[in-house]
């Protein structure tokens, strides 16, 4: 099999400007796209990040104003490309951010990887 890779919709969030402009820009309001890439390989099937969960960014996180519709969860898109969540045998998280894990409860089959010191600081966080 070829290897082949797809953008999956998750959905957008607003978050201020100054987060991804370097400090620019501060007090504005962006709202900005949320994917996951699926990967189709001879080692199996992969999300790299798996965007938010609605529901937890609703309760935790209401001022993100998370907007995603059925359409955009990771059961669907999965299925829009012709797969389940059970098929997915890995997840790459670049990092444990909210944004990029939400969907990863989703996939029961698969396996977690991420960078060793990423697991480091999220078992042991900054006071901030």
């Amino acid at each position: 099999m070829a290897t082949k890779v797809s953008l999956l919709d998750s959905g957008t969030l607003v978050i201020d400007q100054s987060h991804i402009t370097w400090n620019l820009g501060a007090g504005n309001p962006v709202r900005f796209p949320v994917y996951s890439v699926l990967i189709e390989h001879d080692d199996g099937l992969f999300l790299f990040d798996t965007g938010y969960d609605l529901e937890h960014v609703k309760a935790v996180l209401p001022f993100e104003l998370p907007e995603q519709t059925e359409e955009q969860t990771i059961p669907a898109q999965l299925e829009k490309a012709g797969f389940k969540p059970e098929d997915v045998t890995g997840i790459i998280n670049s990092h444990l951010h909210f944004d990029h894990v939400g969907g990863n409860r989703l996939l029961p089959n698969a396996t977690t990887y991420l960078h060793e010191a990423e697991l480091r600081q999220a078992l042991s966080p900054e006071p901030f």
